[in-house]
């Protein structure tokens, strides 16, 4: 574990990992595929599956850092432009504005996923992949918040944060955080979300209060699905809302301004 935590890359590496990590997704979908040609889809239990093809890239992304070479092994420069990793001692109450905060943040973001009308084809596939099962709920709410905070924070932030300026650290890490998601309707609102955690990951030097803020955004996607059976797994807050929405939007706008001034000054601004 040590060899992996102290890797830091820079930006150039950052795109070796995330190389990687494309890699192994589109292989195993390649193969996952194949077999559920030959087979006919018959020995394919989906969400079992769906979960491994999740998972499994990241398990050769770790695989990959921690084979590296010690001569292709970058670790941050003695004049790093950076703090180093020491972490602040984190607020319960911070745990606790996040919790309000997260939830705005999505109602926020949502007209985001309305740029690009979503074809067919993708809701179907979406209403496959997502299932109102327990597997899923591991994948949403737990393998995702914990996968790709590790690596996006964990690893790429973490080194940008000490290659270059923090500005650019949460530009770039954000850029890859909506990378990864493969489609523009989760990647709009992913970067903007991917911007406040690598700002939250900054200034707290810890991976738990962003998958903390992971967990409350999927976790709640996903309860939506519970309270509402009747709703299309791809619905929007808007379709729920219907014509209450703008008024909801405007609401969470004002409280969204509100609990982030108090998590900015529990983070020390």
């Amino acid at each position: 574990m040590h060899r992996i935590r102290s890797f830091y890359p820079t930006l150039g590496q950052s795109w070796v990992v995330v190389a990687v990590f494309l890699s192994a997704t589109l292989g195993i979908s390649f193969m996952i595929s194949t077999v559920a040609a030959l087979f006919g889809g018959a020995m394919i239990p989906g969400s079992w599956v769906t979960l491994a093809a999740y998972t499994v890239p990241f398990v050769f992304v770790a695989g990959f850092i921690y084979w590296l070479p010690s001569g292709l092994r970058l670790s941050a420069a003695p004049d790093a432009p950076v703090t180093s990793d020491v972490r602040r001692k984190l607020s319960p109450m911070l745990f606790v504005w996040l919790l309000l905060l997260a939830p705005l943040l999505s109602i926020l973001t949502e007209p985001l996923t309305m740029w690009i009308p979503m074809p067919e084809y993708m809701k179907e596939m979406f209403g496959r992949l997502f299932q109102r099962d327990a597997v899923t709920l591991l994948m949403v709410a737990v393998a995702a918040p914990v996968c790709e905070e590790w690596m996006c924070r964990g690893v790429i932030a973490k080194g940008l944060l000490r290659h270059s300026t923090p500005g650019k650290a949460i530009v770039w890490s954000a850029f890859i955080f909506a990378l990864i998601h493969l489609n523009p309707w989760q990647a709009l609102p992913a970067f903007v979300f991917g911007l406040f955690l690598g700002y939250v990951y900054w200034k707290t030097q810890s991976l738990w209060p962003c998958i903390f803020i992971h967990f409350v955004i999927n976790g709640l996607s996903f309860l939506l699905l519970f309270l509402f059976p009747e709703m299309d797994v791809n619905a929007s807050m808007r379709e729920i809302a219907g014509a209450d929405y703008w008024k909801l939007y405007v609401m969470a706008a004002l409280a969204a301004v509100y609990v982030g001034y108090l998590v900015k000054r529990l983070l020390g601004d």
